[in-house]
């Protein structure tokens, strides 16, 4: 009987648990031109635009210790890859955070500072993983990667979580 009872307990905590806890994905991956609409030309579009990263939070509770680190590359324009990383101490139920990198021509090496970045576009990648804790104390890590689509000026995703960090 009282085997019966702790397994209904746990039961119960692990139902809980998995209701109300954080759930932080990537919203989106974009390379957005930082120019007014008015006032945007295609040319050096690429140059000029910068990689935005949105992750949300969409469980029932704050994700906390958030911290997020990606890695974008596309050889041989960006010849070692770049890292983007930001933490922030607590994500709130249903928000959103948003970090904006520099622009793609910055990232560059000199060898490849005056190249035209639209000829590396379909190499454009970015890889990493954004990691938290739920209010229980449990670690989730979720790992992204994403490939750029020219055609489309959209990101591909494909993401993985794990719990534990």
């Amino acid at each position: 009987m009282a085997d019966t009872a702790a397994n209904a307990a746990g039961t119960a905590r692990i139902a809980t648990e998995v209701a109300y806890r954080a759930n932080v994905a990537i919203e989106s991956i974009l390379l957005r031109d930082p120019r007014p609409v008015g006032n945007r030309r295609i040319a050096d579009r690429a140059t000029r635009s910068c990689i935005e990263i949105t992750v949300r939070n969409h469980g029932a509770t704050p994700a906390k210790e958030m911290s997020f680190e990606f890695h974008a590359a596309m050889p041989p324009y960006i010849e070692q890859p770049v890292s983007l990383v930001s933490k922030t101490a607590e994500l709130h139920t249903h928000c959103s955070a948003i970090s904006t990198f520099r622009p793609i021509g910055e990232m560059s090496g000199e060898f490849f500072k005056e190249a035209d970045v639209n000829l590396f576009l379909d190499d454009l990648r970015i890889d990493g993983h954004i990691r938290y804790r739920d209010i229980f104390g449990n670690g989730y890590k979720v790992e992204c990667s994403a490939t750029f689509d020219p055609a489309s000026w959209q990101f591909q995703l494909v993401t993985n979580v794990k719990s534990g960090m």
